[in-house]
């Protein structure tokens, strides 16, 4: 199934290393923020992003500055959608 992602950065983190991928999403986040403040991170994950969540809340310098959704899909991908605030 495609997934349709409105004016947005797309990063699809499934074929990585699990070690590797906090690291990568927060230095695409910092990136984005620079570039395009308002453009969200919608990130493709084949797990629920609870601890990514929990790491953008527990971080100082992303701590209440983003707002974060996310939502199984019906094949099992899970979409997480970041966008600063």
């Amino acid at each position: 199934m495609a997934h349709q992602f409105p004016e947005a950065v797309v990063f699809d983190v499934r074929a990585l290393i699990p070690s590797y991928r906090h690291p990568l999403i927060f230095s695409v986040l910092e990136q984005i923020s620079q570039m395009s403040p308002q453009t969200p991170l919608w990130i493709v994950n084949d797990h629920s992003p609870q601890g990514l969540e929990f790491e953008l809340e527990m971080r100082p310098e992303t701590k209440g500055r983003y707002d974060f959704e996310s939502q199984l899909q019906p094949d099992g991908t899970w979409i997480a959608k970041i966008k600063r605030i």
